[in-house]
């Protein structure tokens, strides 16, 4: 694309720039070619007083000097210009090399920090943790930071939306842990893995649930026969029951150490991750019934049939927790809400 005349590019000398050489070439000719009518046109005659070069310079060269004057100020100006120019661009050009070196820095010590972190992590967990998935984290984090922008705020919204999935898979542990029918149990059950690999998959980049699911170690699978005649199985393992709470606390761990790394960087005050708090607590009151798992595990127990009266209880159960779970989701949005107003 061809530049205009009026156009002034800091990238090049003074002296290259268009309108600059135009001026300095088209004024001072304009000077000279009136200087020469003028003289040419006047019966001038040679008076070496000062009268004479009074008359000269303040009459007869009036115009051609006044074009001349012009010129000069017409130079500076654009020299001021193009020096502005320039220093913007400089400045500019620093910002962004600033900012290219923030950003690669500020990532490198997040991967860094998360590094140490994720030694006390289980190892569910940190075998999942790679480089990439720990940059990964950062970008979910820094959505906006990339080499040519970056900003220490944080935006820790993903954070939260597993957070909230933590949370609903509590309430339907609370639900498994209050009930006494098998039924029932192996339905929420289904539920709560089926949510639990859907999370792991998000947290860890894993695109088949089958890379996502926990490894059994010793496990039974159960045949499940529905009323309506369709067929389902689940893996039941007595070690991942048993350890529902504690992967739940694990994952709610991970979450507050990436909150608390970010809190680092941005220097203010976060807290840990929603469901966290109340992990303890919801273990302590609802103690998995060992009967029912040993009943599971039973070598003479068959299929489990769902009958039609299973399926609409577990249905209002289900109900039951979604109740629950926007409940405590519309508390917490009020929380934040008054903690943004103050």
């Amino acid at each position: 694309m061809k530049k205009s005349y009026f156009e002034i590019d800091p990238n090049v000398r003074l002296s290259s720039v268009p309108l600059f050489r135009v001026t300095l070439t088209v004024l001072p000719s304009l000077a000279l070619l009136c200087f020469v009518i003028i003289v040419s046109n006047s019966n001038l005659e040679l008076d070496p007083s000062y009268t004479g070069f009074n008359y000269g310079l303040f009459t007869v060269s009036k115009v051609p000097l006044t074009i001349l004057a012009t010129c000069i100020t017409i130079l500076g100006v654009i020299a001021a210009i193009h020096r502005s120019a320039q220093t913007t661009l400089q400045i500019e050009k620093a910002t962004e090399q600033n900012t290219f070196s923030n950003f690669y820095k500020h990532r490198q010590e997040y991967v860094e920090h998360f590094s140490e972190i994720k030694e006390g992590l289980p190892d569910h967990i940190s075998k999942n943790l790679s480089d990439k998935i720990i940059r990964g984290y950062y970008s979910s984090s820094y959505p906006f930071n990339n080499p040519s922008r970056f900003s220490i705020k944080a935006n820790l919204g993903w954070i939260e939306s597993f957070d909230k999935g933590l949370i609903e898979m509590t309430y339907i542990l609370s639900k498994m842990a209050s009930t006494n029918e098998i039924n029932l149990v192996i339905l929420l059950y289904k539920e709560f893995l089926r949510q639990e690999t859907s999370i792991r998959q998000g947290l860890f980049d894993l695109r088949q649930p089958e890379e996502a699911e926990i490894v059994f170690d010793e496990y039974r699978e159960v045949d499940i026969q529905y009323w309506d005649d369709s067929r389902s199985d689940i893996s039941i393992s007595k070690s991942v029951l048993k350890s529902n709470f504690k992967r739940i606390q694990d994952y709610a761990d991970l979450l507050t150490k990436l909150k608390y790394l970010c809190d680092e960087f941005e220097g203010t005050m976060l807290y840990g991750t929603n469901v966290y708090s109340g992990l303890s607590t919801m273990e302590y009151h609802n103690k998995f019934n060992e009967n029912l798992t040993d009943e599971l595990f039973m070598e003479n127990s068959g299929a489990l049939i769902i009958t039609e009266i299973d399926d609409k209880k577990v249905s209002k159960i289900f109900e039951e927790i979604k109740m629950s779970y926007d409940r405590k989701i519309a508390e917490l949005d009020s929380i934040r809400e008054a903690n943004d107003c103050d």
